[in-house]
């Protein structure tokens, strides 16, 4: 019985989350009417975990790219220096 309890529990609390953003999402028009009414404008949001996290992919990834053609380019300078010593 307890587990219908939780499952119940799991949904209405997803139920509400999900009418709470429904009922944001539909009244965030009138919300930004009437603070530009009152004069008073929204800060812009801080930069989200998202982007935070997405920023550090980017440099990541920059990072190994680099990395990888340094690799790269020192692995074709050996080869050429050995079949230079070859001939």
């Amino acid at each position: 019985m307890n587990r219908q309890f939780r499952d119940s529990g799991y949904y209405l609390r997803r139920a509400a989350s999900t009418a709470k953003d429904g009922v944001s999402e539909e009244l965030s028009p009138v919300r930004e009417r009437v603070n530009r009414l009152r004069g008073r404008e929204e800060p812009e949001r801080e930069r989200g975990r998202l982007a935070r996290v997405r920023s550090r992919v980017v440099t990541g990834a920059k990072r190994v790219r680099a990395n990888a053609e340094r690799a790269v380019e020192g692995g074709r300078r050996r080869v050429s220096e050995r079949r230079e010593r070859a001939e």
